[in-house]
């Protein structure tokens, strides 16, 4: 056995690797997401709305020098079984992303704004896990989606490495 089958072999095995355990992690998702719709729910009340903003820096050769990223940031206050939780998550998917559209970021602002009584679906086995929206989402499927094409990419890669090299 040459050197070369050897990376090449150590090459196939990490790339079915990283696609296994992105795999596993779609379908950990996806499943946390469905499993939220059965979750109890409390009331609650939003107690931070806001939005934050950064500049990210471009690459070599970019037309602007930064790029301005907008997030949402909520937070919500709930008690289950007379203990008082935070949280900060919309949906399962939905932790405080980045993205480049304000205006999407402020659509997430105006539907939770400070005071507002929400719904809490909470996580029975940990109560300290609360999401507003419940169910896949279209972020969580997107998201999922494209987990789907980099799992297929790294299983493609890893069986066709040894044709390309």
């Amino acid at each position: 056995m040459n050197r070369r089958t050897i990376a090449v072999g150590l090459f196939q095995g990490l790339l079915l690797l990283i696609g296994f355990g992105v795999f596993i992690n779609a379908v950990g998702v996806l499943w946390q997401a469905f499993r939220t719709t059965h979750w109890p729910q409390v009331e609650g009340t939003i107690i931070s709305s806001e939005m934050d903003s950064k500049d990210i820096p471009r690459g070599v050769g970019a037309l602007e020098e930064k790029s301005r990223q907008y997030r949402a940031d909520i937070a919500f206050r709930y008690q289950v079984d007379d203990e008082t939780h935070m949280g900060d998550k919309v949906s399962v998917e939905f932790a405080p992303w980045w993205t480049r559209d304000y205006y999407k970021a402020k659509r997430i602002l105006m539907r939770y704004p400070v005071g507002e009584d929400v719904i809490v679906y909470y996580d029975p086995n940990d109560p300290s896990n609360g999401v507003l929206d419940p169910g896949v989402s279209s972020t969580t499927l997107v998201g999922s989606i494209i987990r789907v094409f980099i799992v297929a990419a790294c299983f493609l890669g890893a069986f066709f490495v040894k044709k390309i090299v």
